[in-house]
């Protein structure tokens, strides 16, 4: 997989802890109450809006980092502008989900 670049980030406290759990031939994962009070998810979901979340893959685990938007290279950019990812051509970020499925 194609490096993405490094990022320094403030931790500000954990939200809650949720286990994976297989259902329908996939794995779920439920967000804690506290990241859906303080991210104010039910406000996003209740208006019909999209919303979902980006599994990226790092040196120290997955982050999760939320997406309003449908799944496209530019709406990814947006998601991920806290990386800078400008040497990443819109075909390398569609690489990058393509490596993943096989």
């Amino acid at each position: 997989m194609k490096d993405m670049g490094k990022v320094t980030l403030n931790v500000q406290g954990v939200l809650g802890v949720a286990s994976p759990f297989p259902q329908g031939g996939v794995w779920r994962l439920t967000v804690p109450k506290e990241a859906v009070k303080k991210h104010n998810l039910n406000a996003k979901t209740d208006k019909g809006k999209f919303f979902a979340y980006v599994f990226v893959d790092t040196d120290k685990g997955l982050l999760l980092v939320p997406l309003d938007k449908m799944v496209n290279p530019e709406t990814l950019r947006g998601a991920l502008e806290f990386i800078d990812i400008s040497h990443l051509s819109d075909e390398d970020l569609k690489l990058l989900f393509d490596e993943e499925e096989t």
